[in-house]
Order: structure tokens, then sequence, then C-alpha cells
């Protein structure tokens, strides 16, 4: 909404809010006693697999820090980011795509569990004026 009052060269009506990052984490913390959550969750991560790729034997190919080491990012990323452009995608959803398909095809699951980090901020208004 915003950005298309900036785009439409209309001036922003400025937003009262006292709205500061502990309102986020006491949602959070709220969220962690709701039975209702806690059932969806814990169903939506049922199928999950314990362990998805196969435990590293050949320590070769590890760095200093255990990181697996891959080939440089460049020779592929203008083509990803053309993939990305052309699909209408944030590079970054079609990363995490590739991400979660060679997790899948190296744990040999149909579905693959992952993280990402995320913003913290509730859908309220005045939320996204946050630091």
């Amino acid at each position: 909404r915003y950005y298309e009052t900036l785009l439409s060269g209309e001036i922003l009506a400025p937003i009262e809010t006292d709205w500061t990052y502990r309102n986020f984490v006491a949602l959070e913390q709220a969220l962690l006693g709701n039975e209702e959550a806690v059932h969806f969750f814990s169903e939506m991560l049922e199928p999950a697999p314990g362990l998805q790729l196969p435990q590293e034997r050949d320590e070769t190919h590890l760095g200093e820090q255990g990181e697996h080491r891959v080939l440089p990012f460049n020779p592929v990323s203008s083509e990803l980011i053309g993939l990305a452009r052309q699909l209408g995608y944030p590079i970054q959803a079609v990363l995490l795509t590739g991400h979660m398909k060679v997790m899948s095809l190296m744990s040999g699951e149909a579905h693959a569990v992952s993280s990402v980090t995320v913003n913290g901020r509730p859908e309220q208004e005045g939320a996204e004026q946050s630091l």
C-alpha cells in the first residue's frame, strides 16, 4: 500500500503506533502455550525425516569448520538470476527451492526440512516501521 501510494505521488499519512519488537516476542511466547499451534506444527513436522543427509566419511572435502566445500557460485549466478526473473520470483526463492530439492534427493525422502531466517513482525498496522 505504501509503495503504491508513493508511486502515485500521494503523500503518506503518518501512522501512530506504539509497536516495538517486544510485542512480537510476547506474541511468540504466548503461542508456545497454545495447544492448537503445538498440534498444528507437530502434525506438519510428523513426516519429516530424522536424518536427511548421509554422514561424510571422507574428510578431505571438509573445510576448517566442518563445512562441505562447493564450487564457486559466480559461474552459475547469472543463469540463476535470469531464471528467477523469468519465473517472477526473488533469487532467494529459487535458491531455497534448489536447496530443498537437493535435501530431498540426498536423503531419498519426499519431504525435506530446513530453515530460513525471517523477520519478526506481526500482522498489524505500523509493524513495518519497526527496526
